[in-house]
């Protein structure tokens, strides 16, 4: 390590990579790993998930309404209607999920040799110090599964599962939680 030909040291098989500082004396390793999310594994589940969320209730309501009477009022729907209804909203899904998506993109994760870096609810930018981190718990509301890294004084930063190398993060996360909770993920 204390060569001075290594500037970087490459994992290959996780992509994480270590910064050598140079300037310091002692060639210190100054850690700055960076876990992007794979946003288009978030956008097909997304889009999945409103497109159900959606089509049920709306096939559900639209079939009661036909069977009891809907046909009586003059208000038959054609299979064609119902094509172009189902096609639209696919679309509709699609282009949602995509913006919340590539919003989620923007949520990646920035570990440093003092700080954890992320969004948190509000995707707002959050740094929480790695001492400072108290739980590693599981979020799953409307379609967004995140795990999050809670902090006694900073809030909470929320860590989308389609991180990469998610993992990889929550062994080295869990090295920083206190003993009683060390690496639990509820």
């Amino acid at each position: 390590m204390d060569s001075e030909c290594d500037i970087a040291h490459f994992e290959a098989s996780s992509n994480l990579f270590l910064i050598y500082n140079h300037d310091s004396p002692r060639h210190l390793a100054k850690m700055d790993i960076r876990f992007p999310v794979r946003w288009r594994q978030q956008w097909r589940s997304l889009t999945i998930y409103i497109f159900v969320a959606i089509f049920v209730p709306l096939a559900l309501f639209i079939g009661i309404d036909q069977i009891s009477g809907g046909q009586q009022r003059g208000r038959h729907i054609t299979l064609l209607e119902i094509v172009i209804a189902i096609l639209a909203l696919a679309v509709f899904s699609c282009v949602v999920s995509l913006i919340i998506a590539l919003f989620m993109r923007l949520a990646s994760v920035r570990v440093t040799e003092d700080f954890l870096e992320g969004r948190n609810y509000w995707g707002l930018k959050k740094r929480i110090p790695l001492t400072d981190l108290t739980t590693l718990s599981r979020f799953n509301s409307s379609g967004i599964n995140a795990i999050v890294a809670s902090s006694s004084r900073h809030g909470k930063i929320y860590i989308p599962i389609h991180t990469e190398n998610l993992s990889d993060l929550i062994d080295m996360l869990g090295t920083y939680l206190p003993k009683q909770t060390n690496g639990s993920v509820r």
